[in-house]
C-alpha cells in the first residue's frame, strides 16, 4: 500500500493503524520519524526545565511581537514600491506635484 505512494508522503505521512486489519506488518510499520518523536523527542519535551525554557521563550517572542506592534508607522511610500527605471516613479513624483494638497474631489 505504501510502496506507491510518492517518496514525500512515505517520509512524512508516515505512522497510524490500518483499523480493518491491525496485526498487517506491512501496513502498520513503524516509521523512523515516528519514533524519533514518539521515543526521543517527546521525553525532551517532557522534562520539567525543558517546559520552564519552552514558556520563557514564547514569552520573550510574545513580548518582542508586542513591541515590534508599537512599532508600526501608518503609510507607504509609492514611490519604493515601484523599480528605480519605472514610468511609474515620474508618474508619483507630479502627482504628489499637483494634487497632494486635494487629494479628493
Amino acid at each position: 500500500m505504501c510502496k506507491d505512494r510518492c517518496f514525500l508522503y512515505r517520509w512524512f505521512c508516515s505512522g497510524g493503524v490500518d483499523p480493518d486489519d491491525m496485526d498487517n506488518p506491512q501496513d502498520n510499520q513503524e516509521h523512523g520519524m515516528m519514533v524519533f518523536f514518539r521515543d526521543y523527542f517527546a521525553s525532551i519535551l517532557n522534562n520539567g526545565c525543558v517546559k520552564v525554557l519552552v514558556i520563557l521563550v514564547f514569552g520573550v517572542y510574545l513580548l518582542g511581537a508586542g513591541y515590534g506592534i508599537t512599532q508600526i508607522e501608518e503609510g507607504l511610500e509609492r514611490r519604493k514600491v515601484a523599480k528605480s527605471d519605472s514610468y511609474a516613479i515620474e508618474f508619483f513624483d507630479r502627482e504628489d506635484d499637483y494634487y497632494k494638497e486635494f487629494p479628493y474631489r
